[in-house]
């Protein structure tokens, strides 16, 4: 347990705690595409945005997507 008792206490193990957390933990990416920050002319934001489309639920629980039917599974909530 540290012993912080004023902020610039805490701002100087901050610093420490991050680079040791980011040593243990840090991974390579999946992917080399950046995604944050400002978006540029040149990229592609099919691979950063995700499409929605509205439904609408029916009686018996389903809802239909082109040639796709889905079929939702409700779990009973216990207590009050």
């Amino acid at each position: 347990m540290q012993q912080i008792s004023s902020i610039d206490e805490a701002n100087a193990w901050s610093d420490n705690f991050i680079e040791d957390y980011n040593r243990r933990f840090e991974r390579e990416p999946r992917q080399a595409l950046n995604l944050h920050g400002e978006i540029s002319s040149d990229e592609d934001l099919s691979l950063i945005l995700a499409w929605r489309d509205e439904r609408k639920l029916t009686t018996k629980l389903t809802f239909q997507n082109k040639d796709w039917l889905f079929v939702l599974k409700i779990a009973r909530m216990l207590g009050p």
